[in-house]
């Protein structure tokens, strides 16, 4: 299916996707102008109200910044990792994730990076990493202490080689931050807790040094659990985008800003998929903004399905269900020929899998459990309304994005097997979380 298919794309997202197929052909150069606007308009043919729309997009995702003034132009920023990875979290944002969804992702994430690090870490990483720990927990200012925090769970990440794992660890480290915020929140601060912190991180890398991936996993989990008991004391229920020391990739154009609002105002009223928001119009006054701006937020939403637009009598600003395709089809194209991050798909691929139905089987409602016996047991099952069936059963959003990544960087033929998919759908409806995890895996 071609990006965007289903809905009504505009000219501005065309010339958007142009632009980062040429970032792309050119290698992310960083730093590197594709053109000034005068050269852009011609090289696109459109008008200037187009090409601004267009380069909003394109700064939006990460992969580039529109300087004023003389010498001025569009200018490549980042990465393919970056971008793709500010992509991703940047729908898990706008969307109506839980911040329970988003803390058993990275309980699984984390988990994963620590066991393989205990696997696969050589002597220099293992000096990295004792270095990384001792400056934690020598460090007393509350904002670097977190941010050398989410360093060393990068660092820890990077020493397991897998640049699939390393990528989702980047995604939900910006989503937790941003709805947490630890650099805004000062009135909150919990010393106690902090020391935790730090000191279960530096338990963390003793046990990859002693190579011992059940105690590796262990404090991972507990580190992990703690920073979710102190987020949900905290009453998060929404991002905070607002510039700060741990969020320097914030977004700094209005437009984005107004999006998050309108997000959130949607989030507070109970998100009812349906219902009206308002007419444009409306919003200018309501937000403060210009229309103009309003209809570059409005379009940002509409790409992530937060809103729907309707033309016409009757029509307006409509909440949407938030529909990871745009994200999950840019992203692919962003890292689209990296080798070494196909390499190491399947194995996140099997290990979210195997989370999925483990955390579905406990979760699923009978009538689920008959539909996944069902499909396993059709004359013509297939493989991948069987895994969406799982996916669904679980209930966990930021997994099935995240299992959405790993599945199209994965390039392989796969011959059905009708008895191990049917053996998988037994052991769910028997409420056989365990099995059911280890027959999935095996599959």
């Amino acid at each position: 299916m071609g990006k965007g298919q289903g809905r009504n794309r505009k000219l501005s997202e065309v010339v958007a996707e142009q632009m980062l197929e040429e970032i792309k052909a050119r290698g992310w150069p960083a730093g590197e102008s594709i053109g000034n606007e005068a050269e852009l308009i011609e090289k696109y043919g459109v008008s200037r109200a187009t090409l601004v729309e267009a380069t909003r997009q394109v700064e939006s995702h990460g992969a580039a910044v529109m300087r004023r003034g003389s010498g001025g132009g569009l200018f490549v920023q980042g990465s393919a990792i970056s971008a793709s990875s500010r992509l991703l979290s940047t729908f898990l944002e706008l969307s109506d994730v839980s911040i329970g969804e988003i803390y058993e992702a990275a309980r699984i994430l984390e988990t994963e990076s620590a066991r393989q690090a205990a696997r696969f870490a050589d002597e220099d990483a293992v000096s990295r990493l004792r270095k990384l720990a001792e400056e934690l927990s020598q460090t007393s200012d509350r904002v670097e202490l977190h941010r050398k925090a989410m360093q060393l769970r990068f660092a820890i990440a990077e020493t397991t080689g897998s640049r699939a794992l390393t990528l989702m660890m980047r995604e939900i480290a910006r989503v937790i931050t941003s709805y947490v915020r630890p650099d805004l929140n000062r009135g909150l601060r919990d010393r106690r807790f902090e020391h935790q912190v730090a000191a279960d991180m530096l338990a963390i890398v003793e046990s990859i040094v002693a190579r011992d991936q059940w105690l590796a996993d262990n404090h991972t989990r507990r580190d992990v659990d703690r920073r979710e008991e102190r987020a949900r004391l905290m009453a998060v229920r929404q991002a905070d985008l607002s510039g700060g020391p741990l969020l320097k990739e914030s977004p700094s154009k209005l437009a984005e800003q107004t999006a998050l609002a309108v997000r959130n105002d949607i989030a507070a009223n109970g998100w009812r998929v349906g219902e009206r928001v308002a007419n444009e119009s409306e919003l200018p006054d309501r937000y403060g903004v210009s229309q103009w701006t309003i209809r570059q937020a409005i379009r940002m939403l509409e790409l992530h399905g937060v809103v729907v637009a309707r033309r016409g009598q009757g029509g307006g600003l409509f909440v949407g269900s938030p529909d990871p395709t745009f994200a999950l089809e840019s992203a692919v194209q962003f890292l689209d020929g990296d080798t070494l991050l196909s390499q190491s798909a399947p194995l996140v691929h099997r290990r979210i899998f195997e989370s999925l139905v483990q955390i579905g089987t406990l979760r699923a409602s009978s009538a689920q459990r008959d539909a996944l016996v069902e499909l396993a047991s059709s004359s013509k099952p297939a493989l991948q309304p069987f895994l969406e069936h799982i996916v669904a059963m679980s209930g966990n959003r930021v997994l099935a994005l995240f299992a959405g990544i790993s599945g199209k960087l994965i390039s392989y033929e796969h011959s059905l097997d009708p008895a191990g998919l049917n053996a998988v759908a037994q052991a769910v409806a028997k409420f056989d979380a365990a099995y059911a995890r280890r027959l999935l895996g095996d599959y």
